[in-house]
């Protein structure tokens, strides 16, 4: 026992208190001990009991086993932090009457509230001999006191968390006691403290937010742990982290890829195992540009797609969906000849895909001029001989004699042709970067348009 105050010996009992005003006592045993679970057994005697008290305690204050609260009401065990107390109290200081006992946290004034013992045949005045038998289960702890004399029992109980109380799932245990300006001599007979917790549990392994996985910008990771009283370390290497490693202190920048693997480290537990996170910082690609400007274009376009990053491939779409890696991989320049709208993304090593670009054209370009004919249309008595013409430079002229409409996969007019029945001719007119001419389809027999045909010459 590390002995504090007034706390002696005295032959084989522990003497917090002996007679004199004043006076303020600890008594703790010399090391730390697990309080997650346990029983506590103690018999003690208060000889000329007028005043002040004493407590039972288990602290983790600023001054470890060096702990001592102040003399009268405080009970040698006020203001310590990082505490509990049980108290047994013989001087009525606030209105807790003079013989009550209470549960008190963090060096609070032992005081009110209490538990009045007046009706329950535990007197603490009667100098009898009393044995107290606590029991902690991790959630309750519970307490009996039986009057050795006259065999009077009473118990009570009180929900608590006593290692987030005092910050660790070990602390020093003892007791405390005080005097006034009245007195008494408060002996401990003899005492059992047997923790019935794993002397050595595993601290819980760290966790990571964010988790890990591939991020396009840099990462604020915080590191934290569910073992109360746990400190981290960690290192950034991807080495295994010891007690001589980082101690985590703030969230962590991740601005390009690394591993962060940390440990947490608790009084009353073994080390944790290594928590990992593997964090990929990939930038985007830069976004692929256009060598012509989305626009309205009245002629043949042909449009280069380039990026600035180094090694970058360009994947595009002429659809207006959504480029991805499946898509055409571009390789040469595209001939846009139609209204149509290109995107495309760009993929390089140790990029992310870059946003996608997006350039809309519509092409308008001008029409062909109408085939002419050499013979107009209208009725006539002998076979005629059809030229065809237009005044479109290199335009193709395509035609039909059986009144279908023509296509550029029509008979290719090369040359004069002979009508010797009645015939309607129609003919549409091609050229490169102009759009073809409606036909111009008229009727030898008797002058009348067909629908939707040019007026014929």
């Amino acid at each position: 026992m590390i002995l504090n105050g007034s706390a002696q010996l005295n032959d084989s009992r522990l003497q917090l208190t002996d007679g004199g005003t004043g006076e303020a006592s600890s008594a703790w045993y010399k090391t730390p001990v697990n309080i997650q679970t346990f029983t506590n057994d103690f018999t003690f005697q208060l000889s000329n009991p007028v005043a002040d008290g004493f407590t039972f305690a288990i602290q983790n204050g600023a001054n470890a086993y060096n702990s001592k609260g102040g003399n009268t009401y405080a009970l040698g065990y006020a203001p310590i932090i990082n505490s509990i107390a049980v108290k047994f109290d013989l001087y009525n200081s606030a209105g807790e009457g003079t013989d009550s006992t209470g549960l008190y946290l963090n060096g609070a004034n032992p005081t009110v509230p209490s538990i009045d013992l007046t009706s329950t045949g535990i007197d603490l005045h009667s100098d009898d001999a009393m044995a107290v038998h606590m029991t902690y289960d991790g959630t309750t702890l519970t307490m009996r006191i039986t009057d050795m004399v006259t065999s009077a029992q009473w118990s009570t109980s009180w929900a608590v968390n006593i290692p987030s109380t005092v910050g660790a799932n070990t602390a020093y245990v003892g007791f405390t006691g005080s005097t006034g300006g009245s007195s008494s001599s408060q002996k401990i007979l003899t005492w059992s403290f047997v923790s019935s917790a794993p002397t050595s549990t595993v601290a819980a392994t760290p966790t990571f937010s964010p988790a890990a996985g591939s991020y396009t910008s840099a990462q604020t990771v915080t590191l934290s742990d569910t073992t109360s009283g746990a400190k981290i370390y960690y290192t950034t290497d991807g080495s295994t982290p010891t007690t001589s490693s980082t101690l985590y202190s703030a969230p962590i920048t991740v601005s390009t890829t690394e591993t962060i693997n940390a440990i947490a480290v608790a009084s009353g537990y073994t080390n944790s195992a290594v928590g990992s996170a593997a964090y990929t910082i990939a930038t985007p690609a830069a976004t692929p540009t256009f060598s012509v400007a989305a626009g309205t274009y009245t002629s043949v376009q042909t449009v280069t797609l380039s990026d600035t990053t180094t090694g970058a491939k360009i994947y595009y779409t002429l659809d207006g969906s959504t480029p991805t890696t499946s898509s055409t991989l571009y390789s040469a320049a595209i001939k846009v000849s139609t209204s149509e709208t290109i995107k495309a993304v760009a993929t390089a090593t140790g990029y992310s895909t870059s946003a996608t670009a997006s350039a809309a054209y519509v092409i308008n370009l001008p029409a062909a001029a109408t085939p002419t004919f050499s013979v107009a249309t209208g009725t006539y008595t002998s076979a005629q001989t059809i030229g065809l013409s237009d005044s479109t430079t290199g335009a193709t002229i395509y035609y039909t004699i059986d009144g279908s409409t023509p296509t550029t996969s029509s008979t290719v007019y090369s040359g004069t042709f002979i009508v010797s029945a009645t015939t309607t001719v129609k003919a549409i007119a091609a050229a490169t970067g102009i759009l073809n001419q409606c036909c111009c389809q008229c009727n030898l027999y008797d002058q009348r348009l067909e629908p939707g045909c040019c007026p014929c010459l």
